[in-house]
């Protein structure tokens, strides 16, 4: 349960001993019996809120924040998995998965060997004058 819960609950169990022990009491004298079924109500509610602060585990929801930062660290694993690859791989095969990913993806390699997409190939191309 989480805290918002559980005050709910306690508040709605303390407002009906409170019910129950206003109805007991109305039109009634204060004799033996009605005294211990007041006593009763209210013990039951306090028993009642003990066993829900203590007897339950609270759940804690994560705020915003905290769910941006473990989406930002998953992030930054999986490029660092990938430079890892990467500084792991010789040049030739580096230059295979550079040819595989161009062939893929309508980019080309430009003369520094960057990765360029289409639209970016024959601006430069346009630029030279070919």
């Amino acid at each position: 349960m989480t805290s918002r819960d559980k005050a709910v609950v306690i508040i709605v169990m303390w407002m009906i001993a409170a019910a129950l022990s206003f109805f007991t009491l109305v039109g009634r004298s204060m004799d033996g019996w009605v005294a211990l079924i007041v006593i009763g109500l209210i013990g039951s509610a306090v028993g009642g809120s003990i066993a829900i602060t203590a007897g339950t585990q609270t759940v804690v929801e994560p705020s915003r924040e905290q769910r941006i930062d473990s989406s930002r660290k998953a992030k930054t694993s999986d490029m660092s998995l990938v430079d890892r690859m990467i500084d792991s791989m010789s040049d030739e095969e580096i230059a295979t998965l550079r040819r595989r990913l161009t062939l893929d993806n309508n980019t080309h390699m430009g003369d520094d060997g960057e990765v360029l997409s289409l639209e970016e190939a024959l601006k430069e191309k346009r630029r030279r004058g070919g």
